[in-house]
């Protein structure tokens, strides 16, 4: 009877180990640093994992024959205001992780806004990767909204 509780224990032990083994680990923006212009699945991962404006994404164009490379994301219509801090975030994220991204450009409807690196570096005063994280680019961004709200110093080109 012992040996029967042993050897039940130990499946039982062996089965929840094995559970928790199986767990797959949780996607992240920066799991794709590093990642090129010229990799559309790359390009496709990291766009499921920015955040959500409500935007109805159509397609994406990769600007990659001759530099600059840029990347173009059309979504469908939306408000000019909501595509313009989509297109801000979008831009922050794709140009710090794609390492050879010069613009990217964020059509929304009849809307268009396009942020370079030059110009993020600018706003922030350092080099994009200079930034290790997700956390510690969201806290340069908010310690440069303090000094300018309005965002003044970082203006979209057309």
């Amino acid at each position: 009877m012992r040996r029967v509780l042993a050897v039940m224990f130990s499946v039982l032990l062996l089965a929840s180990c094995a559970n928790e083994n199986t767990e797959v680990p949780k996607e992240e923006l920066f799991d794709y640093e590093g990642s090129y212009v010229g990799s559309p699945m790359s390009m496709t991962n990291i766009l499921k994992l920015l955040p959500d404006y409500g935007l109805e994404w159509k397609q994406m164009a990769l600007e990659t024959k001759e530099q600059p490379y840029g990347i173009e994301l059309y979504y469908e219509k939306a408000e000019p205001e909501i595509a313009r801090e989509a297109a801000r975030t979008y831009s922050l994220y794709l140009l710090r992780l794609i390492t050879n991204a010069d613009f990217v450009t964020v059509h929304a409807g009849f809307s268009s806004y396009t942020y370079t690196r030059e110009q993020w570096e600018a706003w922030l005063g350092l080099p994009l990767e200079r930034y290790l994280s997700e956390q510690q680019l969201k806290q340069a961004v908010q310690m440069k909204l303090e000094q300018d709200p309005d965002r003044e110093g970082l203006n979209e080109t057309s």
